[in-house]
């Protein structure tokens, strides 16, 4: 069994953003080439297109959860409730670990050169993108979402 969030930390650290990373972890669970998935979720990173806005971390996971529970017709309301659940409770859980989900809060930018905003993503962004993962990976279990 793959460990999808030591495989998402692994391919943040080689370099792709948060969003992409967390995205590819999971793409070939749900036969997606891992091109797309990267294209998908490159403009969620830096918090959404480097605005400083929710954490690409969780854009990248709320992609997962489309494409493990999202609905495939218009009219299914109960499923795009259910997804909608699911999405909001690892909302709930990122914040509850983190205490925020604003990209520029987690990962502080204020009177700092761009240098220092990414020395400080080199520290801390592998941990959340690691930790959204497992909190990903939860969820899905939790949810039967997993193959």
């Amino acid at each position: 069994m793959i460990n999808r969030a030591l495989k998402a930390k692994q391919l943040y650290e080689e370099g792709w953003s948060c969003s992409q990373a967390i995205l590819m972890a999971w793409a070939d669970e749900f036969g997606l080439e891992p091109t797309l998935a990267s294209r998908l979720a490159d403009p969620l990173s830096g918090g959404m297109a480097g605005t400083g806005e929710m954490c690409g971390a969780i854009g990248g996971a709320l992609l997962v959860i489309g494409l493990a529970q999202g609905r495939v017709s218009a009219g299914d309301l109960d499923v795009k409730q259910r997804c909608r659940n699911t999405a909001k409770h690892f909302i709930e859980e990122f914040r509850s670990q983190y205490g925020e989900h604003r990209c520029d809060h987690l990962v502080p930018q204020t009177n700092r050169s761009r240098e220092e905003v990414l020395a400080e993503q080199h520290k801390l962004c592998p941990g959340i993108v690691l930790g959204a993962a497992d909190i990903l990976s939860r969820i899905l279990s939790e949810e039967g979402l997993t193959r």
